[in-house]
Order: structure tokens, then C-alpha cells, then sequence
């Protein structure tokens, strides 16, 4: 079992079960499906979406996601800084498609948030994705581990605890929002 969006998750579906591997690919669909309908200007009812249950679900995931994700992105630094570039290099590549994969959920989240008359979940917390990004690739394109070591430690680690912290007050205000229905 492997849905056709395998290629955008930073998980093999195959070490998780039928049920989290569903929940997994409907996180992904949602992302998709949040850019679609906000580039479109559709409306915000999608008939037999459970809207709230999967934004809900997404903004767990991501937290979950985090608690990963950071200590890998520490790891592969420190890796860069003790010349271990093979092994570094390895789980850079995995962090990198991690990172991306949560980027992609956060947005498709927050679009489809917006689009439910809500505001903004992380507010501008994702507007330095693409110049960190484009700096970590040149660093590594220059094969200059040093500079991505920095880049992860000083630039993007920093930024994924600012989404570790900012997680949290989403989650709660969209748990009181839910309880007011």
C-alpha cells in the first residue's frame, strides 16, 4: 500500500500502518487542496470534508513532526561541523524533504484556514522559508558544509522552534473555537 503522494512525505509508508499511512496522505491532500482552493477563490465548502478535524490533525502532525525534525536538523549540523559530510550529507537530504513536507502542511493549513474565514495560523512565520532555503542550497551546491552547518543551527533550527512554540497557542485557540460550537 502506497498512495501516489508518497514522493512529498518525509515518512516510508510502509513502516506505519494502513490507518496512519490514510491520515498521513489526507494531511497531504489537504495542503494541495487548501493552495488549490485559495488560488482559485473557491469556496470554503468542500461537501464531505471534515474541515476543522483535518486542520486540527495537521496543526498535531506538525507539532509531532518538530519534535523530529529539530534534533535531526541539530545532528546534521553538527555533522557538517565534524566533517562527516557522507553521513551529514544523508540526513541533511532527509530534513531537507522533512522541512518541506511541513512547509507544505503548514501553508495548505493556513490557506485553508484563511479560507474559512479565519486568520493567518502562523502569521509571518513562514515568509523567511525561501531565503533560508535557497541559502542552504547554494551552501550546498558550494559543497561549503561549513556555511550549511551555520545555516541549520543559526537560521533554520531557530525557525523551527519558533513554529515548535507558535503550534501550541493555534492548537489551543482553535480547541476553544471548536467548544463554542
Amino acid at each position: 500500500y502506497e498512495p501516489c503522494y508518497r514522493e512529498h512525505l518525509p515518512i516510508n509508508l510502509k513502516d506505519i500502518g494502513c490507518h496512519s499511512a490514510c491520515i498521513v496522505c489526507a494531511q497531504v491532500i489537504l495542503g494541495f487542496l487548501g493552495q488549490c482552493l485559495h488560488e482559485v477563490g473557491a469556496s470554503q465548502r468542500v461537501y464531505g470534508v471534515d474541515h476543522a478535524g483535518l486542520l486540527g490533525q495537521n496543526l498535531l502532525s506538525a507539532a509531532d513532526y518538530l519534535t523530529r525534525l529539530i534534533p535531526a536538523s541539530e545532528e546534521a549540523a553538527e555533522m557538517f561541523r565534524l566533517g562527516e559530510e557522507m553521513g551529514a550529507n544523508e540526513l541533511y537530504a532527509q530534513c531537507v524533504e522533512g522541512f518541506r513536507w511541513l512547509v507544505r502542511l503548514l501553508r495548505g493549513s493556513d490557506r485553508l484556514q484563511q479560507l474559512r474565514g479565519g486568520e493567518s495560523l502562523l502569521g509571518d512565520h513562514l515568509s523567511p522559508v525561501p531565503q533560508i532555503t535557497d541559502e542552504m542550497f547554494q551552501a550546498q551546491r558550494d559543497q561549503d558544509w561549513v556555511m550549511l552547518a551555520d545555516l541549520l543551527e543559526y537560521e533554520l533550527i531557530p525557525l523551527l522552534k519558533k513554529w515548535q512554540k507558535a503550534l501550541p497557542p493555534a492548537i489551543q485557540q482553535r480547541e476553544e473555537k471548536q467548544e463554542c460550537k
